[in-house]
């Protein structure tokens, strides 16, 4: 679904971000990018996005319906979460049909729609991811890329995030994901890489009895949290 072929990328000549990476995504994985800040785990996303351009190596997707979620959520607070979304759809060209059915389900399914109406500015964290993750699949995508979708949210979000992306996942969409959050990896996902300074240094099949902790702790030298 995404092959990244020998992809390099630096900001400067000493600041090398993603260095000569080898990576298959393939169809219907929830496949998490594992790795410390500045690891260049965005960085690989706004490559795949196309909103930055590989300075060696090339990326080929088996398809260019993709959304995302940026790790800031990418919401405007001073609206509403029906007014978010209805935004979101408009720049995706949603028809008014399709908008119509799938916003109030993606608000209903997320367990969001009854404060759909309030300010954004007055939510949570957990209720800002959750509807950050709505607004990213009112286009429907086949991928859905997601940059650390569950920073700072409460178990109660943690768990409605990993049903949806499954219940997605399991309708054929294709999720690729970055997180430190080694729980939320653990459930969510059936597939890791881990990148150290740009350098793919991992990548394996996991269940929920792998070991999670101890292969970050292996091949990242450090501590889980920073």
């Amino acid at each position: 679904m995404i092959t990244y072929k020998n992809i390099s990328f630096q900001y400067s000549k000493n600041n090398v971000v993603i260095n000569n990476l080898n990576l298959h995504v393939k169809e219907r994985d929830i496949h998490g990018i594992l790795g410390h800040n500045g690891a260049g785990k965005t960085t690989l996303f706004r490559l795949t996005l196309g909103l930055l351009k590989p300075q060696k190596g090339k990326i080929l997707l088996g398809n260019n319906d993709i959304s995302y979620m940026p790790t800031d959520n990418g919401l405007y607070e001073n609206l509403t979460a029906f007014q978010n979304i209805e935004f979101r759809a408009k720049i995706f060209k949603v028809s008014q049909d399709v908008f119509n059915t799938e916003a109030n389900l993606l608000l209903k399914q997320l367990h969001i729609f009854k404060r759909s109406n309030e300010l954004v500015l007055k939510w949570s964290t957990g209720m800002k991811k959750r509807l950050a993750l709505a607004c990213a699949l009112i286009a429907n995508p086949k991928i859905l890329i997601l940059d650390e979708p569950t920073n700072g949210i409460d178990p109660e979000s943690l768990n409605i995030v990993v049903n949806m992306l499954k219940k997605i996942n399991q309708n054929g969409v294709t999720i690729l994901l970055s997180s430190q959050d080694l729980n939320f990896i653990s459930k969510a996902c059936n597939y890791i890489s881990i990148i150290q300074s740009g350098n793919l240094v991992y990548e394996n099949s996991i269940n929920v009895n792998t070991n999670i902790e101890d292969i970050y702790l292996k091949y990242t030298n450090s501590n889980v949290e920073e």
